[in-house]
């Protein structure tokens, strides 16, 4: 099956809306790739060896505000890929990035990693 990719025009659309969530995720300064995608479904993508990881847009049926979700896709190294995810979470005064780890993650790992975190600071 062919997957549909956006019109010129949608994609410099696109690239305008969706700049200030490419930026933050670029200025983590990760060794991989990050690149605006050109299917319909994605805003852009970040690959490594071994991850990738897909920002796509949504909107929130109830208001229409829209923002950018995160999720990794067939990532070989799936800790790396949970991890990255996390930095993006994570990032200061941003609610940007949505990756619903717990749907990824075991209950019991995420609580682990969270109590983990509250004392590493």
């Amino acid at each position: 099956m062919e997957q549909e990719c956006w019109p010129e025009g949608t994609m410099k659309e696109r690239r305008k809306k969706w700049h200030e969530e490419f930026e933050k995720a670029k200025a983590l300064d990760l060794p991989g790739s990050l690149e605006w995608s050109q299917y319909n479904y994605e805003a852009f993508r970040y690959t490594e060896p071994g991850v990738t990881i897909i920002f796509y847009p949504h909107t929130v049926k109830r208001t229409f505000n829209q923002h950018i979700r995160v999720r990794e896709q067939h990532s070989k190294d799936k800790d790396r890929a949970f991890a990255l995810m996390r930095m993006l979470n994570n990032l200061e005064n941003c609610c940007t990035f949505d990756s619903h780890l717990r749907t990824h993650i075991s209950r019991t790992r995420y609580n682990e990693e969270k109590k983990r975190a509250k004392e590493n600071g």
